[in-house]
């Protein structure tokens, strides 16, 4: 079990209680709900993408979802204008200066360098990674959340509510039903 400490010491002083879930090697979250016999509506699968090519944001969502590009940039773009964002929207719109055009998912490279964990396996813990979080509304019907840990024979298990206190991530409709 390789789950980067820096996440374990960062969930540890956050008083975050989770649970570790120990399964075979899986690389995609679609796979871990077929190992762990689940419905893929019951496990989360993070995603690393990086706006106008330059700032990276994660995103959380169903494994049974697929990103809608077009209800991400438009939900990012309302969240950036809204005339009470907070600091961390102002600061993401004079990052990509302005509005969100375009994005594309962050290269292996990239992952293995700037994020926790093995590329595939991202926490979803903008708190530590220092950026935003974005959580689709369907992940929100769950009580328990299934999360990546950074490595690929373990997941965390949290319950939704004390993730949403400690993450405080920005919740929209990103998601649709995997074809």
């Amino acid at each position: 079990m390789s789950i980067p400490k820096k996440l374990l010491n960062h969930l540890q002083l956050r008083k975050l209680k989770y649970e570790l879930l120990p399964h075979k090697t899986v690389f995609t979250a679609f796979d871990l709900a077929q190992t762990l016999k689940l419905k893929s509506k019951e496990v989360t699968k993070t995603l690393v993408v990086k706006l106008n090519g330059k700032e990276p944001v994660i995103l959380l969502l169903g494994a049974d979802k697929n990103l809608d590009k077009k209800k991400l940039l438009n939900m990012v773009n309302a969240w950036i204008e809204n005339k009470k964002s907070s600091p961390a929207a102002i600061l993401l719109k004079e990052k990509i200066r302005g509005k969100a055009r375009t994005f594309e998912f962050a290269k292996e490279k990239w992952m293995r360098e700037k994020v926790l964990g093995r590329p595939g396996a991202t926490p979803p813990f903008g708190s530590i990674l220092k950026m935003p979080l974005f959580i689709d509304v369907s992940v929100m019907a769950m009580k328990k959340l299934i999360l990546s840990s950074g490595d690929y024979e373990t997941s965390l298990v949290v319950s939704l509510n004390d993730y949403i206190v400690l993450e405080k991530p920005i919740v929209g409709r990103f998601g649709i039903a995997r074809k």
